[in-house]
């Protein structure tokens, strides 16, 4: 199986994809009440739901994605998220 080009799917990636509305506001019902909560998205794609989850929950959300295309096109979508190269095995946030 060839494997997929991110870099070049991120061009036409919100062409095609977009948050799900209903997905995140059941996840924003699990979140504990504490005001320091952080939520980590791993494989944020361009940060469509990381945008979201931020949005519907008022905490500090952050998102990793190893397509240098991905992350790109979530930086300049969102400039309030901080977004980072990176893969759920080597996160590179302190813990």
């Amino acid at each position: 199986m060839k494997p997929v080009n991110y870099n070049q799917i991120s061009k036409i990636y919100d062409d095609v994809r977009e948050g799900d509305l209903a997905l995140i506001q059941r996840l924003t019902q699990k979140l504990p009440s504490k005001s320091d909560v952080r939520v980590l998205d791993i494989g944020c794609g361009t940060g469509n739901y990381t945008d979201l989850f931020q949005k519907l929950s008022r905490v500090q959300v952050y998102g990793i994605v190893p397509s240098a295309g991905m992350l790109d096109k979530a930086r300049q979508k969102y400039k309030n998220i901080t977004f980072k190269s990176g893969q759920a095995d080597n996160i590179p946030f302190d813990n």
